[in-house]
């Protein structure tokens, strides 16, 4: 009798150890779930609005992610697709180490399937006319953002919010006919003599002109006669002063130029320049927006001399 308890013990000792066996077997890592916004301080108008607060639909982005304890890599430009409204797709699942380790997550756009972590050289586009060469110039950095959310990030069951930068410059121009209403319609737009590659800080992400090497960035084509709104990004840099910044090319002959109201583009700013095209010249009005209005100046440009 006493040996048939014993072995009833055993079996009920076995069978609590495999119980427990199992359940441990069946716990599964923590997945990392991301949301995601563009830095709201953007300050945009009409056909100005691209990736003012969000990103487009189909964006890709790519992600990193770190062990903040032994610094080890855990996941290496994943690419996330933006859903257009904060969410994202596409992509290998994301998790917490199993050791209990917080992760650092920080990202990049526009997506480089090349990129071994966050780009340190970027390059303009010289077309930025329609949607596409506008938003493959628009560097962006994504770091975790929220109330009480940084890095580093904790074990959490909750989707974490990713805040992306723009880092470059933005140069709006915003056309108007004015005195002998010169017809806008197929005016040329065009930012002279910039340098479009730029140097990204691996460790700030603060973008700097990199070379000497000039281009000129077409920026868009009036579909108006009375008046026109279009934007570029452009690499921070410095402008010599007075220099011609903007070329208008109308349609019906002749060149106009306004000079740059400012001898310095700094990153993370909208620059913001009201043209009012008079058969006689121009009229500019130019501010900077840091992405909020800080100031204006208003300012007289004249059509040059043509020999």
């Amino acid at each position: 009798m006493q040996r048939s308890r014993f072995l009833l013990m055993l079996a009920a000792l076995s069978l609590f150890a495999a119980c427990n066996k199992e359940v441990i077997s069946m716990e599964s890592p923590e997945e990392i779930r991301l949301t995601t916004r563009v830095d709201e301080r953007v300050v945009t108008r009409g056909s100005q609005d691209l990736q003012a607060t969000q990103f487009a639909n189909g964006s890709k982005v790519g992600i990193f992610v770190d062990d903040d304890g032994d610094s080890t890599v855990l996941v290496t430009n994943n690419e996330l697709t933006a859903d257009g409204a904060g969410g994202f797709s596409g992509g290998m699942k994301m998790y917490f180490p199993e050791n209990g380790d917080a992760v650092d997550i920080y990202a990049y756009y526009p997506y480089d399937a090349a990129a071994a972590g966050i780009p340190t050289k970027f390059t303009v586009s010289e077309e930025q006319g329609d949607a596409a060469g506008y938003m493959a110039s628009d560097f962006m950095i994504g770091l975790p953002d929220g109330e009480g959310v940084a890095n580093p990030i904790e074990h959490t069951g909750t989707a974490i919010p990713m805040v992306f930068t723009h880092q470059l410059a933005k140069l709006s121009v915003n056309l108007t006919s004015g005195d002998g209403a010169p017809d806008l319609l197929g005016a040329k737009v065009r930012i002279l003599n910039v340098v479009t590659k730029a140097a990204i800080d691996p460790t700030t992400y603060v973008a700097t002109a990199s070379g000497e090497e000039l281009k000129n960035i077409t920026v868009g084509t009036s579909t108006d006669a009375n008046t026109f709104d279009c934007s570029a990004v452009i690499v921070p840099q410095a402008y010599a002063a007075g220099a011609s910044l903007i070329e208008i090319e109308l349609a019906a002959g002749g060149k106009l130029y306004a000079a740059t109201q400012h001898t310095t583009f700094a990153g993370k700013s909208e620059y913001i320049y009201n043209v009012t095209v008079n058969l006689t010249g121009l009229s500019v009005a130019a501010s900077i927006t840091p992405w909020v209005p800080i100031g204006a100046v208003d300012v007289n440009a004249v059509m040059p001399d043509i020999p």
